[in-house]
């Protein structure tokens, strides 16, 4: 039946395509249901960086390790381009506290084997030439670090996900659930019904509200991420700009406006980093946020700012309330299996996707895991 399947995804963005992608590689039969586009939420809006020393040690830089071996294999296959490029990334930093803070977060990470230096006042022209040092004190750098297309990621997994027997149901809003003995026997959308044997919530955030229907409460919360592209260019940004407070952990709650930016392999540059508080899905753009980051962006690269910005948009973005990805079984509905709040999803998503296709399959299973259980919030 062409509403029948033997697993349900809900959300076709990077990490419900990657899960379809390894689901149907192992031959079972999958049902994606989007209530927008592809890649229409968080997926489509970021600026598609390699992240590494922003996250804990542990089974998530496992995961990133992974994905960059899995990644070049799409590309070997001939399946679809990412258009990954490790190029190193960095961390900015605007005052010699932030510096000695980032300074053992980089000794953290060597220790562990990975390749990152603090680079000072003119050392952070030899990543990127064109920066303004006078405003940047201080850089942490990270040799590992790059970065990728979003959409063409998130597309690839999709369709090849459809070409090996995935249905995909865009536009297509998930209302309720119907269970039966505590499964979820019936997917009640407004197109119809879906039937499956498991279902794969992969909804970002949206998730605490789908979630609700089911009583439980899942501490996913959102904001709304902006961005803005430019024209193509020459190269005039080496790799991934990230703010420094992620990397030390002192962002701030509430709004902010700051620096993050990747140019893609077409030219384009991505701009971002500003995001607002809201209530509700509205993906309206802010013009001070926009108008924030031309100024930053003017700001640390003055000969740049004559570049033309042709669109803005937003998404809305989530984070889980103890910062941990929310990964696993239901234990009230042990049939629905989670896989949200993945921060930075892009560096983790095919180590992850395919992690969770052989939970459901079960064909293995890693102990690591369970401090990621959605049981924590039920």
């Amino acid at each position: 039946m062409y509403n029948q399947g033997d697993v349900i995804i809900i959300g076709a963005g990077v990490v419900g395509g990657a899960i379809a992608y390894y689901l149907t590689e192992k031959g079972k039969s999958v049902i994606i249901l989007e209530q927008d586009e592809v890649a229409s939420g968080a997926s489509g809006g970021n600026n598609g960086q390699i992240s590494i020393i922003d996250r804990e040690p542990g089974l998530e830089l496992d995961w990133a390790k992974e994905s960059m071996k899995l990644f070049k294999g799409y590309e070997e296959k001939g399946e679809f381009e990412t258009e990954l490029e490790i190029t190193g990334g960095i961390s900015l930093f605007y005052n010699e506290k932030e510096i000695e803070i980032g300074k053992k977060v980089i000794k953290k990470y060597n220790k562990i084997g990975y390749n990152c230096e603090m680079l000072i006042g003119n050392q952070i022209k030899r990543q990127e030439p064109n920066i303004d040092t006078d405003i940047v004190k201080g850089a942490a750098y990270c040799k590992e670090e790059g970065k990728l297309n979003p959409f063409s990621t998130t597309i690839g997994f999709i369709d090849q996900a459809i070409k090996k027997g995935a249905k995909l149901y865009k536009k297509t809003k998930v209302l309720d659930f119907k269970l039966d003995d505590n499964k979820i026997k019936e997917v009640i959308t407004d197109k119809g019904s879906f039937y499956g044997d498991t279902v794969v919530v992969a909804t970002g955030g949206w998730t605490r509200e789908l979630m609700s229907k089911l009583d439980l409460d899942y501490k996913i919360f959102y904001g709304r991420g902006s961005l803005m592209v430019t024209n193509p260019v020459e190269q005039c940004v080496k790799g991934p700009i990230v703010p420094g407070c992620f990397t030390i952990g002192t962002l701030y709650e509430g709004d902010w406006n700051l620096l993050g930016l990747t140019q893609h392999k077409n030219g384009t540059l991505t701009i971002g980093q500003d995001t607002r508080r809201v209530n509700n899905y509205n993906k309206g753009v802010s013009y001070d946020g926009i108008v924030g980051l031309g100024k930053l962006f003017a700001k640390h690269f003055p000969n740049l700012k004559n570049i033309d910005i042709v669109r803005v948009w937003s998404a809305i973005t989530p984070h889980v309330e103890d910062s941990l990805p929310i990964f696993g079984y239901s234990k009230k509905y042990p049939n629905m299996f989670l896989v949200a709040g993945l921060k930075g999803a892009f560096t983790i998503a095919p180590a992850a996707g395919k992690m969770a296709a052989d939970m459901i399959i079960g064909d293995s299973y890693d102990s690591r895991v369970e401090e990621y259980t959605p049981v924590r919030f039920e």
